[in-house]
Order: C-alpha cells, then sequence, then structure tokens
C-alpha cells in the first residue's frame, strides 16, 4: 500500500508542473501567471530579460559634459563599458550618460555602482626603476651624445609596471637600471 501511495504522490507532481523552454536566454523578470490561471498559446506568459549586456544610467554635471562623448570608455567594477548616448536632464545642473557593458553575472537589474569616465591621455610610459623621486621634483637621466643629462619629468599617473610621464618625446633614451649610481656621481663631481 505504501508502495502505491508514494507513486500516486510522484505521479501528481509531474502532473502539476510544466517545464517551459525559452528560446532566449537570460533571467525571469517577470510573470504574468498564477498558480491556476488558464493560458493558451501565443499568450504571454513572463518576461525574460538578457542578462548579456547591461545599461548602466548615471548622472554627470553639466560642466563636464564638454569633456565626454559617445564612444568613451566607462568603467565600473573592473569592467570597462562605452558611453552610448548622453541626454538631457530635468535636473538643468546634471546630464544623464547611458553607457552598455558586457555582462558576465557580476550586474544584476537595479544594482547601483559607481562609474569613472577614462579619457585617454597622451604620454610615455617608462619604468619605475628609471625615476629619482625627491618630494619635490622627479627626475631621470638623459643619455644624450655620450652623456648622462638630469631631466626633471612630470608624472601623470602611476600605471602597472611604470609612470605615464607628460614632458619626454619618443625616440629620447632614458637610464633604466643604476640610475642611483649616475645621480650619486653626478653629485659627487
Amino acid at each position: 500500500f505504501k508502495k502505491k501511495f508514494l507513486n500516486l504522490k510522484i505521479e501528481d507532481i509531474f502532473d502539476d508542473s510544466i517545464i517551459f523552454r525559452s528560446p532566449i536566454s537570460g533571467k525571469v523578470s517577470k510573470i504574468y501567471l498564477k498558480n491556476g490561471d488558464k493560458f493558451n498559446e501565443g499568450d504571454i506568459i513572463m518576461e525574460i530579460v538578457d542578462n548579456n549586456q547591461v545599461l548602466f544610467i548615471g548622472d554627470l554635471r553639466k560642466s563636464e559634459a564638454n569633456e565626454i562623448k559617445i564612444g568613451d570608455i566607462i568603467q565600473a567594477k573592473n569592467k570597462k563599458g562605452y558611453i552610448r548616448e548622453i541626454l538631457p536632464s530635468s535636473d538643468g545642473n546634471f546630464i544623464k550618460v547611458l553607457a552598455v557593458f558586457d555582462n558576465d553575472g557580476e550586474f544584476f537589474e537595479n544594482n547601483y555602482e559607481i562609474g569613472k569616465i577614462l579619457k585617454p591621455i597622451k604620454g610615455i610610459i617608462i619604468p619605475k626603476d628609471a625615476v629619482i623621486r625627491t618630494g619635490n621634483k622627479d627626475i631621470v637621466y638623459l643619455y644624450e651624445n655620450g652623456n648622462f643629462k638630469k631631466f626633471e619629468i612630470q608624472i601623470i599617473t602611476d600605471v602597472k609596471d611604470g609612470y605615464l610621464v607628460k614632458n619626454l618625446k619618443e625616440g629620447q633614451i632614458i637610464v633604466n637600471k643604476g640610475v642611483f649610481l649616475i645621480d650619486a656621481d653626478a653629485k659627487l663631481k
């Protein structure tokens, strides 16, 4: 008798459930049916959101609007997206920026993230070992005509393995190793 009762329960479970398959992958964002509702073929029973790409909507001060353009890169949560649209806002001090990000599951609907617009910066990246940082000045040694020449640089930012600097030109030769030896020798002379 127990075995028959268990079989009935299992059959009831399978009879009451229906498996839905969608032609697209994504996340179910809204279900229009309640338990016991009837539906016909073609009825919309749920909404599925494709989360492979997400839209980031942010506010930007109007005074900074002339510094950005469609296609600029924006970073949020160590992911890079691009600005798709720049829209006016009802608040006179801000504009709306719409950016698109590829999503591998880190972004979810109604998340709040802080985004940073990345502007291309012109400069040359040099190794950190090539720079003497004194607190007041940042110095490299250039090699010109068989001599070492002290040269003050302007560091824009710290990058992975070096510094992005402003006032060096492509093709200039800088000392990479032994900079402190050259500096000490120059001070002795």
